[in-house]
């Protein structure tokens, strides 16, 4: 009789901190893992609705970075192939079917062309195409692996990249906005000498900024 009653008050007190929003977020703060998250969501209308205000999906981003599947790695710059190498051991709850999707996918190419990964971010995969079949360009593509049906994202117009005299450089920037989309900022910086081969320093400079957000 004395464990029932045990049982039923620890069961009442379990009921009462799960009633309390609050609490109840705290708790789901810590889960760990988007799947556990998703399974939580999934009890009842209200958790669903705690697990999907996107205040809370922001604090949980904080708590719980993504976990890294794996590396990108190609050969040399000029190399048109690359390949995803999983990292060891794989982290907990970690599907393995999603793995092998990254691992079969291809970033596509044409004749004399190297599609090359430059950054990665929550699944999303940020690649440079070179190709100098028509002269040399650079053609900026965001991909995702983890769902090949869909379709690239590509930067228009395409940007020059002049490797010869004068010397130029770029970088690709990125930055995780407060509603959780990504920003994409590619720098170009080009200079400009008196004369080629002159060891004075350059006098002109142009700077280009070009901006992606969210496929826009």
């Amino acid at each position: 009789m004395e464990d029932d009653t045990t049982t039923t008050a620890a069961k009442d007190a379990v009921s009462m901190v799960l009633r309390l929003d609050g609490l109840l977020i705290e708790i789901l703060l810590r889960v760990a893992f988007p799947t556990t998250l998703v399974r939580a969501a999934a009890v009842c209308k209200r958790w669903y609705h705690l697990a999907s205000d996107m205040g809370f999906l922001r604090r949980f981003r904080k708590l719980n970075p993504p976990r890294l599947l794996g590396l990108y790695i190609h050969g040399s710059p000029v190399s048109s192939t690359q390949r995803f190498v999983p990292v060891l051991p794989e982290p907990p709850e970690l599907l393995a079917a999603a793995v092998r999707t990254v691992e079969g996918y291809s970033f596509p190419t044409r004749e004399s062309e190297a599609n090359l990964a430059r950054h990665c971010w929550n699944g999303s995969v940020f690649t440079t195409l070179c190709g100098n079949l028509y002269g040399y360009q650079l053609q900026h593509e965001v991909h995702n692996p983890l769902c090949p049906r869909a379709t690239a994202i590509s930067i228009n117009p395409p940007l020059t990249f002049n490797p010869a005299p004068p010397a130029t450089g770029f970088e690709v920037l990125t930055r995780e906005e407060e509603d959780g989309s990504l920003s994409y900022y590619y720098v170009f910086m080009e200079l400009s000498y008196d004369e080629i081969g002159s060891t004075v320093p350059p006098k002109h400079w142009t700077a280009r900024v070009y901006m992606l957000q969210d496929g826009i």
